[in-house]
């Protein structure tokens, strides 16, 4: 036979209806690993669809082809060699195999027949299937006839082809403020672009698509893109997807205070998800297979597991072959190459950083948390996140934290990292404020002690009097080996 793609089927759990022993001396492919030669026979011929036959013939000995038949739940399917189009003195067998996972469908038959279709063609029906792709295997009763065939398979009852698969989850969530808790997608820089000035070529045809994608198709100059954003502002982010090793921009925008915008690949003026009143639309970035949490190496299907967290033992699957090496200077006016999946570390604790590996920065924590802030308790409310998957120490610590309470003076927020060390990040300013809210870097941590394990999140209201909410807060962490 000719190029063709031989199937190796391994041993599966089988449906238990249908199967049969009874072979009537027909020869059976002996399928799997270690069996007779009869596994080296069976090729795959394609895709089998309900309702549309498929054309075969039989030109060798031990010949057995196999058609792969995908079908929903509850599935009650015909399996046959029909007369028209199969030669009138074939014998032919016919087998069934599966369900099917990973392309290893069993080796065991699930349904075989020999002769109950016309004159001694193979006819199998009242096949009831669970959801999945199935193998029909057809060869012949002694494996030794020639002639041509055509295998049909049709509905017998109810609804039989398989749903359509359900779209891929969009890399970035489901809201665009999804963003700001993200531990896959990491935001390695950040501007609020205020006017044209300043801005590349590629960057005013971005603004611009993203002002016709969500606000005003009729845009036609930057000066306009401005125009139709509130206070003429646009959020420029840039992206990093762990999960894909893919770069990403986003601006985003307020339009009649709503938030809209779109996101492009990192580069290009191509869009691949539109904001809509903060919710993502359009999406066709799907989360890759890299960046899931693990124990152990053998938990990736790509990279390897590290950033392990000695709290809940767990790390995230990462690439470290898709990430150059490069520990160039960088500065706010000399970024990192985000091409090269490159961030610049450690501009939260100075004017110049290094540039690292962009899998190096995550997000933790909660954006809803509603934790009451207990009135005059020296316990005060407090939240702690797992982090996990980073590299060794911090480099860049920032907070993002709101919490609503009458006096706010009466409030000290503090921070701990893994290794124990508590920097106060709130103490109590004034102002006449009903809501105490952090939004920028945090110093006072070494650089130098574990990134990866359980940071607590402490509020302590000192006075009795008012009680308070920790509405939300996320760290924004940025790490490299040390």
């Amino acid at each position: 036979m000719s190029t063709t793609k031989i199937l190796a089927l391994a041993t599966l759990a089988v449906l238990s209806a249908c199967v049969t022993d009874d072979t009537d001396g027909a020869v059976v492919p002996e399928l799997g690993a270690g069996k007779a030669d009869a596994a080296d026979h069976v090729v795959d011929r394609g895709v089998l669809s309900l309702d549309t036959p498929s054309n075969g013939e039989f030109v060798e000995d031990l010949q057995f082809d196999g058609y792969r038949l995908a079908v929903r739940d509850g599935a009650r399917v015909r399996v046959e060699l029909t007369r028209a189009g199969t030669a009138a003195k074939l014998d032919s067998t016919l087998f069934v195999y599966g369900p099917c996972v990973d392309g290893m469908c069993g080796t065991e038959a699930i349904a075989f027949d020999d002769d109950s279709g016309w004159s001694r063609q193979s006819k199998i029906t009242g096949l009831e299937l669970d959801g999945g792709e199935y193998l029909v295997v057809v060869g012949t009763h002694d494996a030794r006839r020639r002639g041509r065939y055509r295998l049909s398979a049709s509905c017998e009852s109810g609804e039989c082809a398989p749903l359509a698969p359900e779209p891929a989850a969009c890399a970035f969530g489901q809201v665009f403020r999804d963003l700001a808790n993200s531990s896959s997608i990491a935001t390695t820089r950040r501007r609020v672009l205020t006017s044209p000035a300043g801005l590349t070529p590629l960057e005013i045809q971005q603004v611009m698509a993203a002002a016709r994608s969500s606000a005003a198709d009729d845009v036609e100059t930057i000066e306009q893109a401005f125009e139709v954003a509130d206070q003429g502002e646009y959020n420029q982010l840039e992206l990093w997807d762990r999960t894909s090793n893919r770069a990403y921009v986003v601006y985003e925008f307020g339009a009649g205070d709503t938030s809209v915008g779109a996101y492009f690949v990192y580069g290009t003026t191509e869009r691949v998800a539109v904001i809509g009143d903060g919710d993502l639309q359009e999406c066709s970035a799907p989360g890759g297979l890299s960046g899931n949490d693990c124990s152990s190496d053998d938990d990736c299907s790509v990279g390897t597991c590290v950033g392990t967290s000695p709290a809940s033992g767990l790390g995230r699957c990462t690439d470290l072959t898709a990430y150059s090496d490069e520990r160039d200077a960088c500065s706010a006016t000399q970024p990192c190459d985000l091409a090269q999946g490159l961030a610049c570390s450690g501009l939260s604790r100075g004017d110049e950083g290094l540039c690292e590996a962009a899998w190096m920065r995550g997000n933790f924590g909660e954006l809803e948390s509603g934790t009451p802030v207990p009135d005059g308790d020296p316990e005060g409310g407090v939240r702690t996140v797992d982090v996990h998957g980073l590299a060794t120490v911090d480099t860049d610590v920032e907070l993002r934290l709101w919490v609503s309470h009458d006096q706010p003076s009466q409030l000290v927020a503090t921070l701990t990292n893994p290794a124990g060390t508590e920097v106060v990040v709130f103490d109590g300013p004034t102002d006449g404020a009903v809501e105490l809210s952090i939004d920028g870097p945090i110093q006072g941590f070494s650089g130098d002690e574990s990134i990866n394990g359980t940071w607590t999140l402490r509020v302590v209201d000192s006075v009795a009097g008012s009680t308070g909410t920790i509405e939300r807060w996320t760290l924004r962490l940025g790490s490299r080996f040390d």
